[in-house]
This record gives structure tokens, sequence and C-alpha cells, in this order.
């Protein structure tokens, strides 16, 4: 790592230590880019970029970046806050992988693990363990009491999927198949029945009574009535105080390299004081997996996977993919967390190497139980350091660490952490992807770059706007489409309706069936919660849930307390579901919503809500949909360009009409490639006809007015010789163009 890489880590480092002291978000993204730049020209000019050197300083701000007075107040006022925090430091050393995986560990601790998710995920795996351990004991008739170790949850110690092959197995199974099924499974988790029989008879001896400690391999009083010491070197260990026969004994504790109590020369399970009579050396779940697969029917390696990680979760990190992406793109497998960890330079040269060579057997083998083991052992070796604790081993914050690192370097195409190109006016930095990303959307909503600036400013200022006008001004298409520029393609896309309620948008009781198909009720996350949280798990990242046809629900019910949120981005508030934890809007968490204002069903939005959001207008005669469907026309199909002058003057007419432009009619109605005059008689007679009727009912003479062989009259082609296209027809018939796609809607289909 150079010392460019090791200056950007002490500027993290400053960065975690404003944001924990409470500072807004801008002022660190400017922190973060002005900071950044100056480190790099300090380097160039063999300056410490923590030590001041107001000279430097000065000749960087006005003779390098030329910048305005005012501008070069704020750069210095940036800088030298950095030098104040580095006052004392010393320089930077350079670092290898294992600080820098420890550095990011640490910061996935700060976003607040373990919670009380986490905490609901480890309770479910001691249920599902004592499920499993008694699986022997598991009679026909409560064959189902099984099937909730895998259920689809949102706490079960990690997701698995539905799996109805399995379950229908285990439904239609016979009482002799059911002792098959059962013994599989059971010799999947905890070895052959003669062990398992074994451990259960040692087990009625043994239990734990507490703790002692010495050193591994000092002799004692108690040494005759164990095994031999796993090794004699001596470092403190800490030993189960157990019952066996009567007496009093202690088992000792290996050393970390080994990891286990013994009684008698077998492992003794440190929660429970149990003798493990079933372990057994990792190497040999590479068999058990794969004959547990071909021998039960249903039993994918994904389950195969979950099992004995419930049962043995110091051996295993609880992913159960190789290969995974989320809903969100973020690839989630263990194959993928090692090509990862791979990317972000986080092995050392012999780690480098067998991550290349666990990634070609799959390759080689595909999905099998020895390459589940041998990507298994390596994550598990790798983040073992950073995760034990007294020599536990924390293999769920493993998992949770995992899914962390690759939502944060989700979208990342630097080659590791320690690669910072955010500088606001740099190439490649983030205020530049964005100005090419909003370029870019400018050019496919044909509309001016600086009206998505302007929206830009807006969601800044309050962190939700509104886009309103009537059906057909493609307001649901722009918002989606400025939501991928502004989030680099994932968004999240909500549409409110009349029954959609709080629970369904933030969190409610949801009914599950367990094993026994009683019906139960789960706390379940709801669109907000979800995208709340990966908001705050990657604070860097910009995340934008887009509400579509926002004023059709009755908003008060739908937003309760969050009302408040929306206007108070920095407060925290109990809300209905968590009485004793708070919830708030992530800074970096921005909404756009769409509102129909044509249909007079709908409600309008309050003056309440209409103060927590800036509205922008989309009317097909003025803002950014005036003259689109022209320049549409002009792009795509510049022989239909007379639609677009028949559209406007309609819209003219209907303004004047109905005394206003909440019902005019919008441009995507006519995006469609070679539209020939029959199709547009039919859009006109099957999709406008009707609007203009709801909204003229019952005077009949002005709606006669806009059928459309009255329309054609006054403003088709062969209306006035002045308005003609040359080859243009005098009448509604023939076709100008014979369709090659004549379904194709290109563009802004719809709201």
């Amino acid at each position: 790592m150079s010392d460019q890489q090791a200056w950007m880590q002490r500027l993290d480092d400053y960065l975690h230590h404003r944001r924990s002291g409470g500072k807004a978000e801008g002022g660190i993204a400017d922190a973060k880019s002005i900071v950044g730049r100056w480190i790099r020209f300090a380097l160039e000019h063999s300056t410490q970029p923590g030590v001041p050197e107001d000279d430097l300083l000065d000749r960087w701000v006005t003779e390098e970046l030329d910048l305005a007075p005012n501008a070069q107040d704020g750069y210095r006022s940036h800088v030298r806050q950095w030098w104040k925090w580095n006052e004392g430091a010393s320089v930077p050393t350079v670092s290898g992988p294992t600080q820098r995986l420890e550095r990011l560990v640490v910061q996935f601790r700060a976003t607040g693990y373990p919670g009380e998710d986490d905490q609901k995920h480890l309770l479910a795996r001691e249920q599902h363990e004592r499920t499993l351990r008694s699986l022997d004991e598991v009679s026909y008739e409560d064959r189902g009491d099984i099937k909730p170790v895998w259920a689809t949850s949102n706490q079960n110690y990690g997701w698995s999927g539905r799996q109805p092959s399995l379950d229908q197995a285990i439904n239609n199974a016979t009482e002799a198949s059911w002792s098959q099924i059962r013994d599989c499974l059971a010799e999947l988790c905890f070895g052959s029945r003669e062990l398992r029989q074994e451990r259960k008879q040692t087990n009625s001896r043994v239990r734990g009574k507490g703790y002692d400690y010495g050193k591994c391999g000092a002799a004692d009083d108690h040494k005759s009535k164990w095994g031999p010491p796993a090794c004699n070197c001596g470092a403190k260990v800490r030993y189960k105080i157990i019952k066996a026969d009567g007496h009093k004994l202690r088992a000792e504790k290996h050393c970390k390299e080994t990891g286990a109590f013994v009684w008698q020369g077998q492992p003794v399970d440190r929660s429970t004081g149990e003798v493990q009579k079933d372990w057994v050396p990792r190497g040999e779940f590479d068999d058990r997996i794969d004959d547990a697969v071909r021998s039960v029917h249903g039993l994918g390696y994904l389950v195969a996977t979950k099992l004995p990680a419930i049962c043995h979760p110091g051996n295993f990190v609880p992913l159960y993919h190789l290969r995974q992406h989320s809903n969100e793109g973020q690839a989630l497998g263990k194959l993928d967390m090692i090509e990862l960890l791979d990317k972000l330079e986080l092995f050392d040269v012999d780690e480098a190497i067998e991550a290349q060579a666990v990634v070609r057997l799959h390759e080689e083998l595909g999905d099998c139980g020895a390459v589940i083991m041998r990507s298994n052992n390596m994550l598990l070796e790798v983040l073992r350091p950073c995760f034990s604790d007294d020599g536990s081993v924390d293999t769920f914050g493993m998992k949770q660490f995992l899914h962390w690192l690759a939502e944060r370097y989700a979208d990342d195409d630097t080659e590791s952490d320690d690669d910072h190109d955010d500088d606001g006016d740099e190439p490649g930095s983030t205020g530049e992807r964005l100005a090419i990303a909003l370029g870019e959307a400018a050019e496919d909503l044909l509309c001016g770059v600086e009206l998505l600036n302007d929206i830009v400013e807006l969601l800044e200022d309050k962190g939700q706007v509104i886009l309103y006008g009537p059906p057909g001004t493609g307001k649901t298409y722009f918002a989606q489409r400025l939501a991928k520029a502004l989030t680099g393609g994932t968004h999240s896309l909500v549409q409110f309706h009349p029954a959609y309620s709080y629970e369904d948008f933030f969190e409610g009781f949801r009914p599950q069936v367990d094993g026994k198909g009683q019906m139960t009720y789960e706390l379940t996350a709801g669109p907000l919660v979800k995208i709340a949280e990966r908001a705050r798990a990657n604070p860097d990242q910009r995340q934008v849930m887009v509400i579509d046809e926002i004023n059709r629900a009755n908003l008060p019910r739908v937003l309760g307390e969050l009302l408040f949120l929306l206007e108070y981005r920095r407060k925290a508030i109990h809300t209905q579901y968590r009485p004793e934890s708070k919830f708030s809007l992530p800074p970096n968490l921005w909404f756009i919503g769409t509102m129909n204002t044509a249909d007079r069903s709908i409600a309008l939005i309050d003056a309440a809500m209409r103060r927590r959001f800036h509205f922008v207008p989309f009317f097909p005669n003025h803002g950014p949909t005036a003259g689109l469907l022209g320049r549409w026309m002009g792009q795509h199909s510049p022989r239909q360009q007379w639609i677009a002058g028949l559209v406007d003057a309609v819209n003219g007419e209907l303004a004047a009409e109905m005394g206003g432009e909440h019902l005019l009619i919008g441009p995507s109605h006519f995006m469609k490639r070679n539209l020939d005059t029959e199709g547009l008689r039919r859009i006109w007679q099957y999709d406008i006809e009707p609007l203009i009727e709801d909204q003229l009912f019952g005077r009949q003479d002005p709606i006669d007015s806009f059928r459309f062989d009255a329309v054609w009259k006054r403003h088709g082609p062969g209306a006035t010789s002045s308005n003609m296209e040359p080859g243009m027809p005098d009448e509604p018939a023939g076709e100008f163009e014979q369709p090659s796609d004549a379904d194709d809607i290109d563009s802004q289909d719809g709201e």
C-alpha cells in the first residue's frame, strides 16, 4: 500500500470522527473531497498532508485551483480543521491486509452490530439446534416440527429461501420413509446413529457447572481423570467445571489453535457442558453434505449447509449459498465474498492463491460438499482473528460483516477500500459521475439538464419532491430515470393505493404458519424500513425511493408518525411498533413521488403534506413536458411531427373549455414509432375520448367537438395549407409508413 493510500485511511478515520460528532453529511462530503485533493497535492510536493503548511496551502487555493476568494476561505477552513485533528498523531504507516481488515471490522461494528435483529437470529439458532438435537425422538406425527428450521423468515439464522420440495417430501412421507429422512438429517448434523447413542449416554452423566482458569498442560490433582492434554504450551486457558459420576472434574480447554474443551479425551460443548462425542474433523462434513443431498428428496445444498451450521456454529459461517445475488444486486454467496475480499486486497499472498483455487474448484466440480467446506473454512480462518472473543467465534458476525461489505462496495469500481477518488471536480469523482449521469438522463428524458439539477437541489433541501400533473405526462418514467441517475442504478419503487396501510409501507405484524400448521404473527419490515436500513449501512451511498400515485392512499394513515420525520430529518422518534427503540430517516435517503391531478376521486395533498415536499409541475403546455411530444417525434419519427401539433392544439382548446390544465392530454399516449392514421384514431377513440367524456360529463356538444373526426377536421394535416407537411394526406385515411413495430412504446409510457 502506498503512502497516499495510508493517508487516505487516515482521512477515513477523520471523516468517521466528524460523522460521530454529528456533522451534516453535506459537510462531511465536502471535507472528503477537499482534504482528499489536498493530500494528493501535498504528497506531490513532498509535504506531509497532516502537518500545517500555510504557504503551500495558499499556493494551492490561489494558483493551482484558482478559486474565488470565498471558495478559498472554505478550502482553507477544511484543511486547517484536518491539520488540527492530526496534531500529535504520527505519520501513518503502510498497513497490510490484516490491518485493513481490522479497520473495516471496526467500522462495521460502529454501525450498531450486534443489534436487536441479530439477537433474534441467534435465539432462533438456539431453538433450531434444540429441535435438531432431538431429531431421533421426533415421531411420525410430529414430523412437521422440523420445517421451521428452514422456513422463510426475517430472523431465522440466515435466509434459506422457500423449500417446497423438501416440505412436500416430509408431508408425503410414510412412517418408514420418515424414519429414513430423520436418520439422514441426524447423521448430517451429528454423525452415525452409534455415535449419537454413545453421546446420549455420556451426557446423562456430564453437565456443566461453571469455569476456572489455569495453564495449558499444567499438572493438577484431577489430571488423572482427564485424557492427555492437547499441548503443553503453557498458555492461559479456561477450564469448564463439570460433574461426572458425582465427582467434580475439570475439563481442559485447548489452546486457541485447538479451540475445544475435553473430558476424557472428548470435546465438551462450552455452553451446555455436554460431551460432543459426535465431533469430527471438518473434512468429514464434505461427505456428510453430499450423502444427505443424495439421500433426501428435496434436500438441496443450501439446507444441507444450514443444518450443520446451526448445530456447529463455531465451525460454519452462516452463508448457505455459494453464489447468490440479493434483490438489490449485491453478490452474497461464499464464493462471491471470497472474490470481494480478494478484490479489496484483504488477503495475504497465500490466501489469495487459495481464493483462486477455491473458485477454480467450483468451476470444475460445481456445487458439492468439498467446495462448500473449503470456501467456508477459508472465510472462517481469514475472519477468525477479528471475530474471536475469549475463545468463542462469532460466525454470525462474520456473515453480517460480509453482507455489510458487499453493500458498501456493491457499485464500487475501485481496486480497494484505500483508493479514494471522490473529489468533486476531478475525472471519475462522485461529482463528475453524477454530472455525467444527469446528462445522460437528460438526453433520455428529452429535457434540459438544468431541470434535473434543480430537482437535485430541491432534494438536497427537503429530501423529497413530488412530480404532479395529468396522466400520460411521463411522471413515473421521469422519476425512475432520475432515481437511476442519482443512485447508479438501484432504487426502490412502491405504488400507493386506497388499501395501502402503515403496516404495508413501514412495518407491521404479518401472519406466518409454523411447523405444526398453526398461525402466528411476526413483525415484518416494509419497504421503507428496508431502504432506510440500507441507507444507514451505506452513509456515503445515496438511496432513492420512488412512490408512484402518492395521493391515491390515505397519507396520514399510511405515514403516521413518519410525517414528523419527513420534516425533521435529524430527529429520531418512537414509532407504533418500536416502543423501546427510536427510528429516523437517514439523510442520504430521498423520496420522489408522483401525483395524478386529473382523477377527481383522488384526494389532493393537504397543506401539512405540501409543507414537507417540493412540487414540480408536469403539464403538457408548460414545464418539462411542454413540447416533449414534438421533440420525441423529431428524434424517432420525423414524419409524425404533425401529431404533436394536433395534440398541442387540442390541449389549448381543452384548457379553455375546462378552465384549467389539470385535465390535458399527456404526450405518452402517442409515443409510438411509425404511428399511422388508423393507429392514431384507435388511441383517440379508446383512450382520449373516454377521458374527455368523463371530464365533460353531461355536456354533449363539447364532447362531440373533441371526437376524432371533429378534431381531424380542425387540426389534421389537411386542415389548413399552412399547417400541412409535405406528403401529408388531407383526410383521415391510409397509412403514412408501414409500422415495423407498431406496439413499441419507446420511452415515457405511463404517468
